[in-house]
């Protein structure tokens, strides 16, 4: 088997080789060097197979130096497998130690979670406790206040009252000494701080709603408390001379004076303003007054009233019986 092999190869390069020389004969011809046939001269052949010989050996190397190169191809894939494997393995040691971290974060973020939780709740605690203490505060300095109050009041209180009046949360106390001493809430005339000085010789006071009238010995008046009210009177103080006598509904006062005018003050929108009736408040004998009404009683028996506009309504049904009475 291995000898016809052999002669079959043979062949075929001996035809080849007529082929690139150009030889006259494509197949069994005379050898060139010995005039004899190809098939019968042993010294082409041994040619011949010398020639393949070294074309083996040529190719035997090629294909020993390509299997050296793939065998340096193999071991390179080999470390770079190796390598890439050692680089898998760090990674994956990395990703198990940021899957570690990753844990030790979220309890550690749970943990920050839970303390501001309760730093949340004790801070509410705290600012309870701080309003707390600042009520406790407020209501501290209010007590102190009143029993300052209290003290100077009493203090005040020392000498003889003759008598005390009040609006709907204050009062003012008139002494023997003609002085006044009020208490109270500050908006309600209980602060007479602002006059105290001129609250001498002081003979009556009367009341709205949340004000004081004081009318003096020398027949002047001092105001103080709701200014709404009548608690200021600074826009007639110069006609509140000889007064002879102060009349009040809720929000207002109107003064008598030894002349027999009217002056009055307060809340304008009702009976403090007395501008429509003024011209006719003369000879003003007495004054008469409901929670928002005034009526003057004047010395020919006629009546003037002014105030609300309700009252006021009410008073025309009646305005001719007045006029009857009168005149009888």
């Amino acid at each position: 088997m291995n000898t016809l092999l052999y002669w079959t190869l043979i062949f075929c390069i001996t035809y080849t080789a007529q082929e690139k020389e150009g030889a006259p004969f494509k197949t069994w011809g005379i050898c060139p060097s010995c005039k004899k046939n190809q098939c019968h001269c042993d010294q082409w052949k041994q040619q011949k197979i010398d020639e393949i010989d070294l074309e083996l050996k040529k190719k035997k190397k090629e294909n020993e130096e390509k299997q050296r190169k793939i065998d340096e191809i193999d071991l390179e894939l080999e470390k770079k497998k190796k390598e890439n494997a050692e680089k898998q393995r760090k990674i994956d040691e990395i990703d198990l130690e940021l899957e570690e971290k990753t844990k030790e974060n979220e309890e550690k973020q749970r943990k920050i979670d839970e303390i501001e939780i309760e730093l949340k709740k004790k801070m509410e605690e705290l600012m309870e406790a701080q309003d707390e203490s600042a009520s406790m505060k407020e209501n501290v300095a209010l007590a102190k206040k009143e029993l300052h109050s209290t003290k100077q009041i009493l203090l005040y209180l020392q000498g003889k009252v003759q008598s005390i009046y009040a609006t709907s949360d204050a009062f003012a106390a008139l002494k023997e000494d003609k002085t006044v001493v009020t208490w109270g809430l500050d908006s309600f005339g209980g602060d007479s701080s602002s006059v105290r000085s001129q609250l001498q010789q002081v003979q009556s006071i009367y009341a709205t709603f949340s004000a004081f009238a004081a009318l003096k010995e020398d027949k002047t008046v001092v105001t103080w408390g709701n200014t709404v009210d009548g608690g200021d009177s600074s826009s007639v103080q110069s006609q509140l001379q000889q007064v002879k006598s102060i009349y009040a509904t809720n929000s207002a006062f109107a003064a008598l004076k030894e002349d027999k005018t009217v002056v009055t003050w307060g809340n304008a929108d009702f009976e403090g303003d007395s501008s429509s009736v003024q011209r006719q408040l003369q000879q003003v004998q007495a004054i008469f007054a409901t929670s928002g009404l005034f009526s003057a009683l004047k010395q020919d028996g006629s009546v003037v009233t002014w105030g609300s506009s309700s009252d006021e309504r009410d008073l025309h049904l009646v305005h001719h019986q007045l006029q009857q009475s009168v005149q009888s």
